[in-house]
């Protein structure tokens, strides 16, 4: 099919290219893991291919398909992730989301693998900046049982899936990876302070305090 595409479009797959670079980059993904993609304004979704390195993608290697998951384009034949369901699927309930990365980060797995929780944590920079980041019951990748984990979870711009990765959604892949990072070094900080003892929690008065500036802040913009 011949298609031709905005500058806008171009601008898009770009970016989805730079963020895959950095995701493999910081190890947040290795070898074929993990998966991004990009809404448009026409609602087709850019996405990375199956069985693709992140740190070798090109613009010619993305993939073009509509809400149904058809693919609209490929230059190079690829098919579009395997996980392409849940992407569609978070995309089909959150018309504000722009832009999903899905990511292996290793301390935030390992989080899910312990039982330990970011749902309610006591890193105050959790909450405010992100708020709660609940975790989805275990699922078999590239299923649709995925998409039933984590749909009760769907409202939130983050979600932990057990024993698996991270899912971070935004208006931007600008935002949904640095929401990727921010959760990766706290979660890094729970692990190592795991490690030296027990956990000095923090007063839930105190939680819900921030929690409350959060939303102040929130609703100024």
């Amino acid at each position: 099919m011949n298609l031709s595409f905005s500058d806008v479009d171009k601008e898009l797959k770009k970016k989805l290219i730079k963020y895959s670079k950095l995701v493999y980059k910081k190890e947040y993904v290795a070898a074929y893991e993990g998966n991004l993609s990009i809404r448009t304004k026409q609602n087709l979704f850019w996405v990375t291919p199956k069985k693709s390195c992140k740190g070798k993608l090109t613009t010619k290697d993305l993939v073009l398909v509509d809400e149904k998951g058809n693919v609209i384009y490929s230059k190079n034949g690829n098919q579009p992730t395997s996980e392409l369901i849940m992407h569609l699927g978070i995309y089909k309930q959150r018309p504000d989301i722009k832009a999903i990365i899905h990511s292996h980060p290793p301390y935030s797995i390992a989080l899910t693998l312990s039982g330990i929780s970011l749902e309610n944590p006591d890193l105050p920079e959790i909450l405010l900046v992100l708020g709660s980041v609940p975790t989805a019951r275990y699922a078999l990748t590239g299923t649709q049982e995925m998409l039933e984990a984590i749909e009760p979870h769907i409202k939130f711009n983050n979600i932990l899936l057990s024993h698996h990765g991270l899912i971070t959604m935004a208006e931007t892949l600008e935002e949904a990876y640095y929401q990727l990072e921010e959760i990766e070094h706290c979660a890094k900080i729970l692990c190592i302070a795991h490690q030296i003892g027990k956990i000095q929690t923090l007063p839930e008065n105190r939680k819900t305090e921030i929690i409350e500036r959060r939303n102040q802040a929130k609703n100024k913009y």
